[in-house]
């Protein structure tokens, strides 16, 4: 009597449930899913499957973040693809912010001449609290706030995406969905 059997902070699953009934529990107190809406930038970006054009390429990265983040703790929303439009972007960013928790954007975090996401975020009345990491791959990699939204903007660069989500994204995902991030276990290997 007394003892914690399951912790705050842990993902539910079978074992859980098991234990839990066999104490007797009736129900537990549970956070809702974190709603994350999930958007790339580019006019150059075409949906998987349509035929490519001089100058443009195909969308990889709402795909491979679509994946990632289907689990139980997230309901995903695709926002589809912003232009490279800061007033388009701004006005993306002030809709997304009124129904998500979470906004995670890839391309437009760079410093080019297309790179509207920061500029957008300000218009929009919000702020990044963290910009440029000391990260390679994944460099221009944001964090902040549209209205009561977290954004994370991760680099266009499929890799580097998928390296800033993996050390950045992630961790601020889990602790907003109320769980404890795991620190990804080193693999050693020879070079």
């Amino acid at each position: 009597a007394g003892d914690v059997i399951v912790p705050a902070g842990v993902r539910l699953d079978a074992r859980h449930l098991a234990i839990l009934a066999s104490a007797g529990v009736e129900a537990v107190a549970v956070r809702r899913p974190v709603v994350v809406g999930l958007m790339s930038t580019g006019d150059e970006l075409l949906r998987p499957g349509e035929p490519l054009r001089a100058g443009r390429i195909h969308d990889a990265n709402r795909p491979m973040l679509a994946a990632i983040l289907a689990r139980p703790s997230h309901e995903v929303v695709d926002l589809g693809v912003a232009p490279d439009d800061r007033a388009a972007l701004t006005k993306l960013l002030l809709e997304a912010a009124g129904r998500c928790d979470v906004i995670v954007t890839s391309g437009a975090t760079s410093v080019g001449d297309e790179d509207h996401l920061a500029a957008s975020v300000s218009a929009a009345g919000g702020r990044l609290d963290l910009a440029r990491v000391a990260l390679k791959p994944g460099k221009p990699v944001v964090v902040g706030h549209v209205g009561g939204a977290v954004l994370i903007g991760l680099p266009g660069n499929p890799f580097a995406a998928l390296v800033a989500h993996m050390l950045i994204g992630r961790v601020a995902l889990e602790r907003l969905a109320g769980l404890s991030p795991r620190p990804l276990r080193p693999l050693p290997a020879i070079a």
